[in-house]
């Protein structure tokens, strides 16, 4: 169970920023299992983390929180490269 969770957040990090259309798949299989909280499956997020002593709600506002942090990184660091030297 922990390693279909592992996978899962390592999908959803790696794949932030996708450069194809394998990449964004993968990305939004994990967006999807991650935050659905009406999946109750065996191998559902909230169930594997349940089993697993996490809080699934923690867990979720710190890989938004994380998304939020990586996406503006990720634009400023565009706009700097964009900036006209002078």
């Amino acid at each position: 169970m922990l390693a279909v969770l592992e996978d899962a957040i390592l999908c959803f990090q790696r794949y932030l920023h996708p450069k194809g259309g394998k990449e964004k798949k993968l990305h939004q299989h994990a967006v999807t299992w991650i935050f659905d909280p009406s999946d109750h499956g065996v191998f559902s997020f909230e169930n594997i983390c349940e089993t697993c002593g996490l809080d699934p709600d923690y867990l979720r506002m710190g890989l938004f929180k994380w998304q939020e942090r990586m996406t503006l990184i990720k634009h400023s660091t565009a706009k700097l490269r964009r900036a006209p030297s002078g």
